[in-house]
């Protein structure tokens, strides 16, 4: 089975565990926010993610253009992908939609094919009615803004409460399964599946309710596809 590792580093500072995340991706793939000029607007924003050189060299050239941008003429299919989020939006909340291709930036568009991230999100209906689930869109009136890192796009969250380590990890679909795994030490790593856990589990949240009190302990999350 193919399968992406998330690390999540951690080490104690008095007496309380702190976590960061790092992610790896498809180094061949950039990933940039779309985003309006209207500040504020319940438009949202989305994710591009953008293979060709020519087309990254292009989505970095309209970050720098302050004269109204090209317009993002995209393929986009039904179902979440854990990557297409609304990055703008209070939680970063996930669309149940994704672009799967990229056709360009374009000075014109029929008006039937303009839209928003939002409007695509509550007029699904009208758009994914062919049989493959697929459509073409174009976001007038929004440009590339950002051009999101890898740590941004495969976000993982851990706390510490009361009852263990709490981890959440991003959902990368209805096909992938997850173990978390654990080590005591870097040098060597001795990566195990985290004790206590039913390994691998489809859902994005697990409780390390033995977290030990002192002393590192290192997550990572193994996301693998599942068995056809």
């Amino acid at each position: 089975m193919r399968s992406k590792t998330a690390k999540l580093i951690s080490w104690t500072t008095g007496g309380f565990l702190l976590v960061l995340a790092a992610f790896r991706a498809p180094a061949e793939v950039t990933y940039f926010l779309l985003s309006t000029r209207l500040v504020g607007s319940a438009l949202g924003s989305c994710v591009l993610p953008l293979t060709k050189p020519e087309d990254i060299a292009e989505a970095r050239r309209e970050m720098t253009l302050d004269q109204p941008p090209l317009i993002p003429l995209v393929r986009i299919t039904a179902g979440a992908d854990g990557i297409n989020r609304d990055y703008l939006a209070p939680g970063k909340p996930s669309w149940t939609w994704h672009v799967t291709g990229f056709v360009g930036f374009v000075e014109g568009v029929p008006e039937i094919l303009e839209s928003t991230p939002a409007l695509v999100e509550r007029r699904q209906g009208g758009w994914f009615h062919d049989s493959s689930g697929a459509a073409t869109v174009a976001f007038t009136g929004y440009k590339p803004v950002a051009e999101l890192t890898r740590e941004q796009i495969f976000f993982a969250s851990a706390q510490l409460t009361a009852n263990g380590m709490d981890l959440h990890w991003v959902d990368l679909g209805a096909n992938y399964l997850y173990t978390v795994e654990t080590s005591s030490s870097f040098s060597p790593a001795n990566w195990m599946p985290a004790p206590g856990g039913s390994w691998p589990i489809a859902g994005t949240n697990w409780v390390d309710i033995a977290t030990p009190l002192s002393g590192p302990r290192f997550y990572r999350v193994k996301a693998e596809l599942k068995s056809p």
